[in-house]
């Protein structure tokens, strides 16, 4: 069916009648074209909700908006979306919604669906969760299309979200639903904050070419001319440093100095390159010289000063309850300082001071933030303690596994078999699988043998899914 000489006619008088007569004329014409071919039942459609609008008919324009989500996909146009825009702007939230929704059940493209999310998401919690929705949706069909951009809008505003839930909850998982976030998006295909929401998510990744990639990314950024974008991406280039610790490759090293040289000249230049130099120098250094290495690193100021000979002297002085509460201000060395108040308390037989530095570290530990290597140390040893601090080990262990950004001093592998051994099942399969991602040692075969154990135990308490899916990836990492 497709549309008479008569019809088009007839869509031109009611334009005509809608800018020189007024919009109660012309809707009735524009109704009277419902029942056309495409595409002037279409534009019959959108000059009807043009003159609904116009005359604050909320009723007609519902209706409206109805019939139009059931219209025919081919004809492209922005208007149903500047109409939702031009309702919420008007304080119509609900009506605004309504077109919205309609447009993006005719035509469900990316950009609608980006664009429908970010009119939702300011319209109450109810509204927030759909969007959100949306946007996972509009990235997965932006994906289709090959719209990199609103790929990257929508991955980033996911991860903003992901991160303020996080954030308000100190045992929600960040790491592995960040990384699945920006799995397929690559910041090259972004620019501003959201190539830095992107690049910061990507350096959360097991490979050291994804994270080579995301530094590289954060440089551009610290070139920028936007100051306070260029610091946001030094301070993340700064913090994947401390978060990688030993573990930093050469390439990494690299990429990050390169980045942290764009920085105006300065002292804060000048501190960051040199805190990042000996971070790099730790890291290459072979075992033998490592204690020399950190010591040299540890002379970049003060506070990193006393962590290191605290560190030195750990089992010499007693347990101090203030050493990481209060001295310092750099949340990386607090954290360092609740680890070394931790081991010291385990060295001097106080398990309740050691507990308690523990909770008050996973509470202290963001999502994403670094975690440095008295911390990791501090988790790792508690688990072999007694119930008490067991208890407070493996909670603080669990985020660091699903929270934290870097890696283990002696990687995921040994983690997360003192994980299984506490009887902490998911978080050591967790830790398990970052070191079989990353290749460590027999962590594949542990992997396989913490993945069977854990598949009977869900058989014998009647959850035969979990059991089939254990089994299959124990099976699978056993083939590796």
């Amino acid at each position: 069916m497709t549309a008479t000489r008569l019809d088009e006619w007839g869509l031109r008088a009611a334009e005509q009648l809608e800018s020189s007569v007024g919009a109660w004329v012309a809707l009735a014409s524009f109704k009277r074209l419902f029942e056309a071919a495409p595409p002037v039942r279409e534009r019959a459609l959108l000059g009807a909700m043009r003159c609904a609008a116009s005359l604050r008919d909320a009723a007609e324009l519902e209706a409206l908006a109805a019939r139009w989500a059931g219209a025919d996909a081919s004809l492209a146009t922005d208007e149903p979306l500047q109409l939702a825009r031009e309702e919420l702007a008007r304080g119509a939230a609900p009506l605004a919604a309504t077109l919205a929704r309609a447009e993006l059940s005719r035509r469900p493209r990316a950009r609608t669906a980006y664009a429908t999310a970010r009119l939702l998401e300011g319209l109450g919690r109810g509204s927030h969760e759909e969007a959100l929705g949306l946007f996972a949706r509009a990235q997965q069909l932006a994906a289709g299309e090959g719209d990199r951009a609103v790929a990257a809008a929508c991955a980033a505003r996911r991860l903003e979200d992901l991160e303020r839930d996080a954030l308000a909850n100190p045992s929600a998982p960040y790491r592995a639903r960040a990384l699945a976030i920006v799995a397929d998006v690559d910041p090259a295909a972004a620019s501003g904050s959201v190539k830095l929401h992107l690049a910061r998510a990507r350096l959360l990744a097991p490979g050291r070419f994804v994270r080579a990639g995301a530094l590289s990314a954060l440089g551009e950024l610290v070139a920028s001319t936007d100051a306070a974008l260029a610091a946001a991406a030094a301070f993340a280039i700064a913090r994947h440093v401390d978060a990688m610790g030993v573990r930093l490759s050469p390439l990494e090293a690299e990429r990050a100095l390169a980045g942290l040289r764009a920085l105006p000249e300065g002292s804060a230049r000048e501190a960051a390159i040199a805190r990042a130099t000996a971070a790099a120098a730790v890291a290459a250094s072979p075992a033998d010289r490592r204690e020399a290495a950190l010591n040299l690193a540890a002379q970049a100021d003060a506070a990193s000063a006393e962590i290191a000979s605290r560190a030195r002297h750990l089992d010499e002085a007693p347990a101090s309850r203030s050493f990481g509460r209060d001295r310092f201000a750099d949340p990386f060395l607090r954290l360092a300082a609740w680890g070394l108040e931790a081991l010291s308390a385990l060295a001097h037989g106080h398990p309740a001071s050691a507990s308690h530095a523990l909770e008050a570290a996973h509470r202290a530990l963001g999502p994403g933030d670094p975690a440095p290597a008295p911390l990791w140390h501090a988790a790792t040893k508690g688990l072999a303690a007694g119930a008490e601090v067991r208890a407070a080990a493996i909670t603080l262990a669990s985020s660091l596994v699903q929270r934290a950004a870097g890696e283990p001093p002696s990687g995921f592998g040994p983690l997360g078999e003192a994980l299984a051994a506490a009887g902490a099942v998911g978080p050591a399969l967790e830790a398990l699988r970052w070191a079989a991602r990353t290749k460590e040692g027999d962590a594949a075969d542990t992997l396989a043998r913490v993945a069977t154990s854990a598949a009977w135990r869900a058989h014998e308490r009647g959850d035969l899914a979990a059991a089939r899916e254990l089994l299959l990836e124990a099976r699978a990492a056993a083939g590796r």
